[in-house]
């Protein structure tokens, strides 16, 4: 964190350094919803005699205030920079009405003007919700909704059937797998866990790992 403290200190304190203060024409920010206080007064450092700001964000994703992120740093914005323009990039060519209708309707929970998702899809197979009573109930809903759709497949009764390599389970985190992961398990369900090694096993990493060893 006295990365970011003492990089804003060279610049408030010290910034009449010609070198620091050369500063940027362009300046762009990813990820503007993630940022904090202290990153949000080190933007306006490095923006002073700058062209242009620009910065891409989405309120609605802004779920890091534990580690000292800021959704209020939108309104901030506007605030400092009034003749700001802002894009609102509302045409959605990924996912299919159902599931843009479903996101609407949990993100419309959240505070600010209403929320636009425009599908340029065709519609899809419908959305199903399902509401469990704790973190094992619902793994073990997953593994026997794996397994309805594996019996479907075996019996040829409907359209629906599925074999196990044509069904994928999103996680956000890591300890969330371990729980599903003993219930497919305990069911006998064959899986593969994608892209949690992965980065461990680059050359790189790897040789760097054995070089601090």
């Amino acid at each position: 964190d006295d990365l970011l403290l003492e990089t804003l200190h060279l610049f408030e304190e010290e910034g009449k350094n010609k070198t620091l203060r050369q500063g940027f024409s362009y300046l762009l920010v990813d990820e503007f919803q993630d940022i904090s206080p202290v990153q949000y007064r080190l933007i306006q450092e490095w923006n002073k005699g700058g062209r242009e700001l620009f910065v891409i964000g989405d309120p609605d994703q802004a779920i890091y205030s534990f580690r000292g992120s800021d959704a209020r740093c939108f309104e901030k914005l506007r605030e400092d920079y009034p003749q700001i323009t802002t894009i609102c990039l509302e045409q959605n060519y990924r996912s299919t009405p159902q599931i843009l209708e479903a996101a609407s309707g949990v993100i419309s929970q959240n505070d600010g003007p209403e929320r636009r998702l425009i599908p340029q899809r065709q519609t899809g197979t419908p959305v199903r919700l399902v509401t469990a009573s704790g973190e094992m109930s619902e793994d073990i809903f997953v593994a026997k909704d794996m397994l309805d759709a594996q019996g479907h497949l075996e019996t040829g009764d409907d359209l629906r059937a599925r074999s196990f390599s044509d069904i994928a389970v999103l996680y956000r985190t890591n300890r969330q797998a371990e729980l599903l992961e003993t219930c497919l398990k305990k069911e006998g369900i064959p899986y593969v866990v994608a892209g949690r090694e992965d980065f461990l096993m680059e050359p790189a990493v790897r040789g760097t790992l054995c070089f601090f060893k």
